[in-house]
């Protein structure tokens, strides 16, 4: 497994001209993209449901 960086385009399906670049880092092990809630906030989109997860150190995130 590894990881690596990566220039990405997230935006809102629903306003696709609201559009922000993110240097990512990607781990080619994972298996769920992370993107911070503030980011897609700022974008438009609104939570459908909520979902926990589970973190390295224990924790659990939604």
């Amino acid at each position: 497994m590894g990881s690596f960086s990566a220039k990405l385009r997230v935006w809102n399906p629903a306003a696709p001209e609201k559009v922000e670049e993110v240097v990512a880092m990607v781990d080619n092990g994972a298996a769920f993209s992370w993107i911070h809630r503030e980011r897609l906030e700022r974008l438009g989109a609104e939570p459908l449901r909520r979902i926990g997860f589970r973190a390295i150190d224990g924790s659990i995130i939604e």
